[in-house]
């Protein structure tokens, strides 16, 4: 059954539910999804209950040993991410934000605060912290909550804590350095929408009030987010060359260095996801296969650390002899070159679109100074000393009408290179109204995925 693209265009944001205040929809809800690890992880579980039913008949149940002292305490010890362990909290959790109650007690109360110098030597190294990006909610309030938390590689404890809370007059930036599990450093501050940095407002935590509620919450959002890994959401539409969508295409993502695979099907949308942990090994590809059409893939997806959405855009199928597209697409194309000559350290920015369908702009925003540089092709070299984040404006609509689908039906793309080839490929969202895409973010010399897209507009900044 076909519907018309045009047509869902608008109708994906009604049916979706609200949007936050990031401007992100909440994607349709999808088909069963079937995944080989997760029955593997059923039968597991069934075989345990029938040992423990055995157990019962034989003579009662034996005595668990106690669990070992402090176990509880030692964080590296108990969290896991690698791929296997992200697949099994992704079962249980894909989907659902981390709720986070600011209106209680944190578990362990911390003692007296003392700020402590050393969590420079934190932020100094943050550049070798292992990055998990959690997509959270105030459970009071209902406010979006982005928390980034840098964890150590060597031993697996969290360093730092970012919360940012998005309201409607902008965000609020919180953030805390810990030592075992102790905040020794915090701050907070107020900004746009945006993050610009333009309208920042610090928080003075000079009252004792004041600084025991940012600590009890920063101890509430380790409470939170400490046992969560990294995983991300990737989704797309599936059409034919006429305009219209598909419905019950069969989508297939795999990853050859984990074994993995995960079938799905389009809905009445044409609309589909699957949600995949961090891969470090390999990229992600996905398959599409419908009757008699040619089959179609979606090649070389990376999602790294950092990344919780990740757009594959339209994948266009047609019977033989009627594709108008490519059969295949390759996010990052490993034979495709920076078009400078590039030095070690240095990188290259290229937004790509089809300028026929919107007019764009980029803007690689200084978070000092609020400049930015406005090119489409950009050199640039990441300096710890220095933060940046690149945006993209669509030109037109900005302003004017801030719900249109321009920049999500241009096909905008932004490729990051550095000397070898392709480093990161990041796209527009699919399907989504908005005017303004905050894409990554440069710092502590390190590239960042943002990805958040926004349809409310502030004067005086772009």
């Amino acid at each position: 059954m076909k519907k018309r693209l045009l047509a869902i265009l608008a109708a994906v944001s009604v049916a979706a539910g609200a949007m936050t205040a990031c401007g992100t929809e909440k994607a349709p809800e999808n088909e069963e999804v079937k995944t080989e690890e997760v029955k593997e992880n059923d039968s597991v579980e069934e075989e345990e209950a029938t040992t423990q039913a055995k157990a019962e008949d034989e003579g009662g149940l034996k005595e668990e040993p106690a669990p070992a002292e402090d176990k509880k305490n030692d964080t590296a010890d108990e969290f896991k991410d690698d791929f296997s362990s992200t697949l099994s909290y992704i079962k249980k959790n894909a989907g659902k934000a981390v709720s986070i109650d600011y209106t209680k007690s944190p578990a362990k109360k911390a003692g007296k605060y003392t700020p402590d110098d050393s969590y420079q030597t934190i932020e100094d190294d943050l550049g070798n912290y292992k990055l998990t990006r959690v997509n959270a909610l105030n459970s009071e309030n209902g406010a979006t909550i982005i928390v980034d938390v840098y964890r150590n590689r060597s031993d697996g404890k969290i360093g730092k804590l970012i919360s940012t809370e998005y309201g409607s007059l902008g965000r609020v930036v919180s953030g805390w350095y810990l030592k075992d599990d102790e905040i020794i450093y915090e701050y907070r501050y107020n900004d746009d929408l945006y993050g610009t940095n333009q309208h920042r407002e610090d928080y003075s935590l000079s009252e004792k009030d004041d600084e025991e509620k940012v600590r009890d919450e920063g101890l509430l959002t380790l409470e939170a987010v400490r046992d969560v890994p990294g995983y991300a959401r990737v989704y797309g539409y599936v059409g034919d060359e006429y305009g219209g969508v598909l419905k019950n295409v069969y989508a297939t993502i795999k990853s050859a260095a984990n074994s993995f695979e995960q079938e799905t099907q389009t809905n009445g949308d044409g609309y589909y996801e699957f949600y995949v942990p961090v891969n470090t090994e390999d990229y992600y590809n996905i398959s599409f296969t419908y009757g008699d059409f040619v089959p179609d893939s979606a090649n070389d997806i990376r999602i790294s650390e950092g990344v919780t959405e990740y757009s594959c855009g339209i994948m266009y199928m047609a019977a033989k002899g009627q594709n108008k597209h490519d059969t295949d697409v390759y996010f990052m194309n490993i034979n495709k070159k920076a078009l400078d000559n590039l030095k070690d350290g240095e990188y290259e920015a290229v937004l790509e679109y089809d300028g026929s369908a919107a007019l764009l702009t980029p803007y690689f925003m200084s978070m000092g100074d609020g400049k930015s540089e406005k090119k489409e092709t950009l050199k640039f070299k990441p300096d710890k000393d220095g933060d940046w984040k690149y945006y993209v404006k669509d030109e037109k609509n900005y302003g004017s009408n801030n719900m249109a689908y321009d920049m999500s039906k241009c096909g905008a793309s932004v490729t990051i290179y550095d000397k070898n080839g392709i480093v990161e490929c990041f796209n527009a969202p699919a399907v989504h109204a908005g005017v303004l895409w905050e894409v990554f973010e440069v710092k502590n010399g390190r590239i960042l995925p943002v990805g958040n897209y926004y349809f409310d507009t502030l004067e005086g900044i772009f």
